[in-house]
């Protein structure tokens, strides 16, 4: 499980293409937040919808190299059962909502304190309220990934986002 683990990580943060697309999507927000000013619904937005919807990414990440290599078929060979495989992604996806929960919470400190936006408790409510939302959406969307595939699931997540 470790190693399925390892590899997924390193899928998602390693490999050069996706750590200039997480590199850049997280430059870019950031520089929008900054750009966009102290505004509470900016705020909000940032916070309860963007870290969520980029939450999903560790799991489509590692899906989408194992698709085009198909080691999804090499993985069912592994003297282990699928549970454990759902399991260890979930772990994965569980991982990449720990990062994205301290980015937000910079955020949200950035927001508080920098840009006088609101207080403290508002921020912390708003920060907590978006790592529900992470959690959810990653519950959903994983659920999505195993039963649609990667193609048609980032449709449906296009959609629904």
């Amino acid at each position: 499980m470790l190693g399925i683990l390892r590899k997924d990580l390193y899928d998602t943060f390693l490999i050069p293409k996706n750590i200039l697309s997480n590199g850049f999507g997280y430059l870019f927000m950031f520089l929008f937040a900054y750009l966009l000013g102290p505004n509470y619904y900016m705020m909000m937005v940032f916070i309860m919808l963007a870290i969520p919807a980029i939450s999903v990414m560790v799991l489509q990440a590692a899906i989408e190299q194992d698709e085009s290599v198909r080691f999804d078929d090499v993985l069912l060979t592994y003297p282990i059962s699928k549970k454990q495989i759902i399991l260890t992604r979930f772990c994965g996806n569980l991982i990449g909502i720990l990062l994205n929960m301290a980015l937000s919470f910079l955020l949200m400190l950035g927001y508080v304190y920098g840009g006088k936006t609101t207080d403290i408790r508002d921020g912390i409510f708003i920060w907590l309220a978006g790592c529900v939302i992470s959690l959810y959406a990653v519950a959903v969307f994983s659920v999505g990934f195993y039963l649609l595939g990667n193609k048609k699931e980032r449709s449906c997540m296009l959609f629904l986002f």
